[in-house]
């Protein structure tokens, strides 16, 4: 039989053999190396008894199992809980014995003795073979440098799970914010105070930082990823523990920073009953369900169990996706997916006459800037026509709220596709103005990071290519937001808003394309220049420099939530206006693009198209 640390028969044999050796020292320890012919004759009756208790105690602890080379503290409790556990059940025995036959089988101070040196004798021959195992290794391969940013669980944790891979890891350090964990040691570690860290990596060259802190602000892991890219130190991270497998952290899990967590926002706190009470047990009705915000609203939706969730979309594959996907979850919501086309009034109207929605979140619209700029009148049908008709229907039966998800490229506009949302913003305000029963209210918000066909999809495939990736100008910048963020201000609004407020969200900073690019090159592991280039394609067209979230019109007031303003619109949508945009859309298949830019600026002044 051949040797191996895990070689389960070896360890069963080594550790019935030290339960004999152990039994055998104790005895002689207790009576001094002179053990009595009588103690003798006793002990060869009872110790068949004392070994299978001792291999059944190893079984139901699954000792065996252990991988010697990877020890560690959980199983140091597994080996002390065995060994005390057949020591307890010894002791049963004894008093069991005296009570029938006035006689001892063993004495007690051998028991105690025995439990003392099994536990040291289990747990000794391990340490020392994974000592043995580990300084081997160390000699024979080459070792990756790592330091781990976190000395709390997870941070020992991570520890374990690189100690455990057959990758050769050398753990030179953790690093801490925490000033009351400097200056001690986890497992021979040092631990060290984040301060240092930039000395660490100067003079020991860690080739990884593993981010292992659970609990740290998007400010301070974006200082930690500026460290380490300048320094040009791989950054991971530790997965969330409800990714972990079966509760245990395996170094293939290990993550590369992905740049959608640099620019996330701490997590919002949002008034989860306010939101339950407006959509539980109701009918809600999302168009653009097929698309990157409606499946996510539809999603964060059934969470509150509305009686009915109907998903609008003309995007046949996505919107059976999605659909599959809500019917799978363990809900008691009805989910109904509808193929219309929100431009076709009367398929609209009909999924109001059969299930009477009481909510509706408006997320469809064509999005894509250039594209838009090429086929104007597809914009105008789908976004104005469109969000039109689903208004009209609101009014005329009676819907509790809607909420039309927009856009910050509907502030003064240079493009088709702003200057559409723009005049749909108007046909919402329009619509509260008549004071029906229905609450109208916008939300507006900046670009959201991962939806179809956004800059970071986009920069990911480039990278994934090898390059080059193109950014349209060095200066441009944008607001940025992530999806379930977007999300969750459209529910926000839902909730608190009364009707004809325009809804805004803390954007944070804005940040420029140009960074986001270096940063994303980097966080792959390649370097600007040398392994990928960046090329400057010029703006695009209806493309701006910057984005913002109010016109001059416009004045913001504090909610109720800090992460949440209300754009208070001082201009009222008039007769005349609104005449201009149904005589746009009454003549809109017969315009050309030139015609329809020129009557865009008509109805919406600030429009300026580049």
């Amino acid at each position: 039989m051949k040797w191996s640390y895990n070689n389960t028969k070896i360890i069963t044999i080594t550790d019935a053999s030290a339960a004999l050796l152990s039994l055998y020292i104790s005895y002689q320890l207790r009576f001094n190396f002179e053990v009595p012919h009588i103690e003798l004759q006793t002990l060869y009756f009872v110790l068949p008894i004392y070994f299978l208790l001792r291999i059944g105690a190893n079984y139901v602890f699954q000792l065996s199992k252990i991988i010697i080379r990877f020890t560690s503290l959980n199983d140091a409790k597994r080996i002390l809980l065995s060994v005390c556990a057949g020591s307890i059940v010894f002791v049963i025995l004894n008093f069991i014995s005296f009570l029938l036959y006035s006689k001892y089988i063993f004495p007690i101070s051998v028991i105690c003795i025995d439990l003392v040196f099994y536990g040291f004798i289990l747990l000794g021959y391990r340490m020392i073979l994974r000592w043995f195992y580990e300084d081997n290794r160390t000699e024979k391969t080459t070792l990756k440098k790592v330091v781990i940013f976190g000395a709390g669980e997870a941070g020992v944790l991570t520890k374990n799970s690189l100690q455990r891979s057959l990758n050769s890891y050398h753990i030179i350090a953790f690093i801490d914010d925490d000033a009351a964990l400097t200056n001690k040691k986890i497992d021979a570690i040092p631990v060290v105070h984040s301060t240092e860290l930039s000395d660490i990596i100067e003079k020991k060259s860690p080739e990884i930082v593993i981010l292992a802190a659970l609990h740290i602000s998007i400010k301070r892991k974006n200082e930690l990823a500026d460290l380490c890219l300048n320094a040009g130190v791989q950054l991971l991270s530790v997965p969330h523990t409800d990714k972990w497998m079966n509760g245990i952290l395996e170094a293939s899990q290990l993550e590369k920073i992905k740049f959608e967590d640099l620019l996330s926002r701490d997590a919002i706190q949002l008034d989860i009953q306010l939101i339950a009470s407006t959509i539980f047990h109701k009918t809600i009705v999302i168009t653009g369900a097929a698309g990157s915000i409606g499946s996510e609203l539809a999603r964060q939706v059934i969470r509150f169990n509305p009686s009915t969730i109907i998903l609008v979309d003309m995007a046949e594959s996505a919107l059976f996706e999605i659909d599959n996907e809500l019917k799978y979850q363990k809900n008691s919501t009805i989910v109904l997916p509808y193929l219309v086309d929100i431009k076709d009034k009367k398929q609209i109207e009909a999924i109001f006459l059969k299930h009477e929605p009481n909510i509706v979140l408006h997320a469809a619209a064509y999005k894509h800037v250039p594209l838009m700029e090429t086929f104007a009148q597809q914009a105008i049908n789908n976004n104005v026509i469109g969000t039109k008709n689903v208004l009209a229907l609101c009014t005329e039966y009676n819907i509790e709220k809607f909420v039309f998800v927009s856009t910050d490229k509907a502030v003064n506009p240079t493009n088709i596709m702003g200057a559409s949302k723009r005049v749909a913003e108007r046909l919402v305000q329009y619509e509260h103005q008549k004071d029906n029963k229905t609450q109208f209210i916008t939300t507006r918000f900046g670009n959201v990071l991962g939806s179809n066909g956004s800059v970071i999809p986009t920069f990911k495939k480039q990278i994934e290519k090898g390059g080059p990736v193109t950014v349209t100008h060095p200066e441009v910048t944008r607001y940025f937001m992530t999806i379930p963020e977007a999300c969750q201000l459209v529910l926000e609004a839902a909730a608190i808003g009364k009707g004809g407020e325009l809804m805004l969200f803390d954007m944070g900073e804005m940040v420029k394309i140009d960074t986001l690019a270096k940063r994303m090159i980097q966080l792959s592991g390649k370097q600007i220049g040398k392994d990928i280039e960046i090329v400057y394609t010029g703006l695009r067209p209806g493309e701006k420099l910057y984005e913002e979230l109010l016109t001059a019109n416009e004045d913001s007031l504090p909610t109720h939530h800090p992460k949440i303003v209300i754009g208070k619109n001082n201009t009222i949508v008039n007769e005349d206006e609104y005449t201009q945009i149904l005589t746009l859309l009454e003549q809109i298949d017969n315009l050309s693009n030139k015609e329809i830019k020129l009557i865009l600026e008509q109805i919406v002044p600030e429009y300026k198209p580049n």
